[in-house]
Protein backbone atom coordinates (compact mmCIF):
# COMPACT_ATOMS: atom_id res chain seq x y z
CA UNK A 1 0.00 0.00 0.00
CA UNK A 2 2.89 2.35 0.64
CA UNK A 3 4.42 1.79 -2.79
CA UNK A 4 1.62 1.11 -5.28
CA UNK A 5 3.90 1.90 -8.24
CA UNK A 6 6.67 -0.47 -7.18
CA UNK A 7 7.87 -3.01 -9.70
CA UNK A 8 7.33 -5.65 -7.01
CA UNK A 9 3.59 -5.10 -6.54
CA UNK A 10 2.58 -7.90 -8.91
CA UNK A 11 4.89 -10.42 -7.27
CA UNK A 12 3.77 -9.34 -3.79
CA UNK A 13 0.06 -9.60 -4.61
CA UNK A 14 0.58 -13.07 -6.09
CA UNK A 15 2.72 -14.15 -3.13
CA UNK A 16 0.00 -13.04 -0.71
CA UNK A 17 -2.66 -15.02 -2.56
CA UNK A 18 -0.45 -18.09 -2.86
CA UNK A 19 0.55 -17.90 0.81
CA UNK A 20 -3.05 -17.68 1.96
CA UNK A 21 -3.95 -20.60 -0.34
CA UNK A 22 -1.13 -22.77 1.01
CA UNK A 23 -2.13 -21.86 4.57
CA UNK A 24 -5.72 -22.96 3.87
CA UNK A 25 -7.15 -19.47 4.32
CA UNK A 26 -9.63 -19.60 1.45
CA UNK A 27 -11.33 -16.19 1.72
CA UNK A 28 -8.16 -14.07 1.79
CA UNK A 29 -6.58 -16.32 -0.86
CA UNK A 30 -9.52 -15.68 -3.18
CA UNK A 31 -9.26 -11.94 -2.59
CA UNK A 32 -5.54 -11.72 -3.34
CA UNK A 33 -5.62 -14.19 -6.23
CA UNK A 34 -8.46 -12.24 -7.85
CA UNK A 35 -6.30 -9.11 -7.64
CA UNK A 36 -3.29 -10.96 -9.03
CA UNK A 37 -5.31 -12.40 -11.91
CA UNK A 38 -6.11 -8.87 -13.08
CA UNK A 39 -2.42 -8.06 -13.41
CA UNK A 40 -0.42 -8.70 -16.54
CA UNK A 41 2.34 -11.16 -17.22
CA UNK A 42 3.38 -14.32 -15.48
CA UNK A 43 1.84 -13.32 -12.15
CA UNK A 44 -1.58 -13.24 -13.75
CA UNK A 45 -1.11 -16.70 -15.27
CA UNK A 46 0.17 -18.17 -12.02
CA UNK A 47 -2.72 -16.55 -10.14
CA UNK A 48 -5.10 -18.31 -12.54
CA UNK A 49 -3.40 -21.61 -11.67
CA UNK A 50 -3.80 -21.09 -7.92
CA UNK A 51 -7.36 -19.78 -8.28
CA UNK A 52 -8.26 -22.86 -10.33
CA UNK A 53 -6.76 -25.18 -7.69
CA UNK A 54 -8.77 -23.34 -5.05
CA UNK A 55 -11.99 -23.62 -7.10
CA UNK A 56 -11.45 -27.32 -7.77
CA UNK A 57 -10.81 -28.05 -4.10
CA UNK A 58 -13.92 -26.08 -3.15
CA UNK A 59 -16.09 -28.12 -5.51
CA UNK A 60 -16.32 -25.31 -8.06
CA UNK A 61 -14.60 -27.03 -10.97
CA UNK A 62 -17.08 -25.57 -13.45
CA UNK A 63 -15.99 -22.07 -12.38
CA UNK A 64 -12.33 -22.95 -12.86
CA UNK A 65 -12.78 -23.91 -16.51
CA UNK A 66 -13.38 -20.44 -18.04
CA UNK A 67 -10.63 -18.96 -15.86
CA UNK A 68 -8.20 -21.56 -17.16
CA UNK A 69 -9.33 -21.27 -20.76
CA UNK A 70 -8.67 -17.52 -20.66
CA UNK A 71 -5.27 -18.05 -19.05
CA UNK A 72 -4.34 -20.71 -21.62
CA UNK A 73 -5.34 -18.36 -24.44
CA UNK A 74 -2.99 -15.72 -22.99
CA UNK A 75 -0.15 -18.07 -22.08
CA UNK A 76 1.27 -18.75 -25.53
CA UNK A 77 4.66 -20.39 -25.05
CA UNK A 78 4.85 -19.50 -21.35
CA UNK A 79 6.45 -22.09 -19.09
CA UNK A 80 3.20 -22.25 -17.09
CA UNK A 81 1.28 -23.66 -20.07
CA UNK A 82 1.64 -27.36 -19.12
CA UNK A 83 0.44 -26.62 -15.56
CA UNK A 84 -2.52 -24.61 -16.81
CA UNK A 85 -3.42 -27.41 -19.23
CA UNK A 86 -3.20 -29.94 -16.39
CA UNK A 87 -5.39 -27.73 -14.20
CA UNK A 88 -7.98 -27.63 -16.98
CA UNK A 89 -7.92 -31.41 -17.32
CA UNK A 90 -8.32 -31.75 -13.54
CA UNK A 91 -11.31 -29.37 -13.57
CA UNK A 92 -12.92 -31.35 -16.40
CA UNK A 93 -12.32 -34.60 -14.50
CA UNK A 94 -14.25 -33.26 -11.51
CA UNK A 95 -17.35 -32.98 -13.72
CA UNK A 96 -18.25 -36.65 -14.40
CA UNK A 97 -19.97 -36.08 -17.78
CA UNK A 98 -16.79 -34.31 -18.95
CA UNK A 99 -14.32 -37.02 -17.94
CA UNK A 100 -13.84 -38.16 -21.54
CA UNK A 101 -12.67 -34.60 -22.31
CA UNK A 102 -10.34 -34.76 -19.32
CA UNK A 103 -8.91 -38.00 -20.72
CA UNK A 104 -8.17 -36.27 -24.04
CA UNK A 105 -6.50 -33.36 -22.25
CA UNK A 106 -4.33 -35.58 -20.06
CA UNK A 107 -3.24 -37.58 -23.11
CA UNK A 108 -2.43 -34.41 -25.06
CA UNK A 109 -0.38 -33.00 -22.19
CA UNK A 110 1.60 -36.23 -21.86
CA UNK A 111 2.32 -36.25 -25.61
CA UNK A 112 2.85 -32.52 -26.22
CA UNK A 113 5.06 -31.96 -23.17
CA UNK A 114 6.76 -35.37 -23.09
CA UNK A 115 9.95 -33.97 -21.57
CA UNK A 116 8.21 -31.77 -19.00
CA UNK A 117 8.18 -32.75 -15.32
CA UNK A 118 4.36 -33.01 -15.46
CA UNK A 119 4.36 -35.56 -18.32
CA UNK A 120 4.45 -38.65 -16.07
CA UNK A 121 1.58 -37.32 -13.97
CA UNK A 122 -0.45 -36.49 -17.08
CA UNK A 123 0.20 -39.94 -18.54
CA UNK A 124 -0.79 -41.61 -15.26
CA UNK A 125 -3.96 -39.50 -15.09
CA UNK A 126 -4.80 -40.43 -18.69
CA UNK A 127 -4.58 -44.13 -17.76
CA UNK A 128 -6.53 -43.59 -14.53
CA UNK A 129 -9.27 -41.59 -16.28
CA UNK A 130 -9.53 -44.10 -19.12
CA UNK A 131 -10.06 -46.86 -16.56
CA UNK A 132 -12.60 -44.70 -14.73
CA UNK A 133 -14.66 -44.22 -17.90
CA UNK A 134 -14.24 -47.91 -18.76
CA UNK A 135 -12.23 -47.18 -21.91
CA UNK A 136 -10.02 -50.23 -21.51
CA UNK A 137 -8.25 -49.89 -24.86
CA UNK A 138 -7.07 -46.38 -23.93
CA UNK A 139 -6.25 -47.55 -20.41
CA UNK A 140 -3.81 -50.11 -21.80
CA UNK A 141 -2.44 -47.62 -24.34
CA UNK A 142 -1.66 -45.01 -21.66
CA UNK A 143 -0.27 -47.61 -19.27
CA UNK A 144 2.05 -48.77 -22.07
CA UNK A 145 3.12 -45.22 -22.85
CA UNK A 146 3.81 -44.54 -19.20
CA UNK A 147 5.87 -47.70 -18.75
CA UNK A 148 7.81 -47.02 -21.96
CA UNK A 149 8.60 -43.39 -21.15
CA UNK A 150 8.63 -43.21 -17.34
CA UNK A 151 9.45 -46.70 -16.08
CA UNK A 152 11.53 -45.37 -13.18
CA UNK A 153 8.98 -42.78 -12.02
CA UNK A 154 7.46 -42.99 -8.54
CA UNK A 155 3.98 -43.43 -10.08
CA UNK A 156 5.00 -46.73 -11.72
CA UNK A 157 3.37 -48.95 -9.08
CA UNK A 158 0.14 -46.97 -9.38
CA UNK A 159 0.19 -47.40 -13.14
CA UNK A 160 0.85 -51.11 -12.75
CA UNK A 161 -2.17 -51.32 -10.41
CA UNK A 162 -4.28 -49.58 -13.07
CA UNK A 163 -3.20 -52.21 -15.59
CA UNK A 164 -4.07 -55.04 -13.21
CA UNK A 165 -7.48 -53.51 -12.47
CA UNK A 166 -8.12 -53.03 -16.19
CA UNK A 167 -7.30 -56.68 -16.84
CA UNK A 168 -9.55 -57.75 -13.98
CA UNK A 169 -12.46 -55.62 -15.20
CA UNK A 170 -12.05 -57.15 -18.65
CA UNK A 171 -12.29 -60.62 -17.16
CA UNK A 172 -8.65 -61.44 -17.90
CA UNK A 173 -8.11 -62.95 -14.49
CA UNK A 174 -4.86 -64.77 -15.27
CA UNK A 175 -3.25 -61.61 -16.62
CA UNK A 176 -4.61 -59.59 -13.70
CA UNK A 177 -3.19 -62.11 -11.21
CA UNK A 178 0.20 -61.96 -12.94
CA UNK A 179 0.17 -58.14 -12.91
CA UNK A 180 -0.79 -57.99 -9.22
CA UNK A 181 1.89 -60.59 -8.37
CA UNK A 182 4.53 -58.56 -10.26
CA UNK A 183 3.41 -55.41 -8.49
CA UNK A 184 3.60 -57.05 -5.07
CA UNK A 185 6.98 -58.61 -5.82
CA UNK A 186 8.51 -55.37 -7.07
CA UNK A 187 7.06 -53.06 -4.44
CA UNK A 188 6.90 -55.21 -1.35
CA UNK A 189 8.33 -52.37 0.75
CA UNK A 190 5.52 -49.97 -0.14
CA UNK A 191 2.61 -50.41 2.27
CA UNK A 192 -0.07 -48.89 0.03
Amino acid sequence: RKFPQSEHVSAAVLAAGKSFYLAGATAPAEKWLARAAKLSGDESLEASHWQARLDIQAGRAAEAIPTLQKAIARAGGNSLMPQLQLDLADALYELPPRRPEALEHYAQIAARYADHELAPQACYLAAFTALDVKDYQNTRRHVGRFLDAHSDHELRPDVMAILAECQFQQGQLGEAFTSWRQLLDEYRERPE
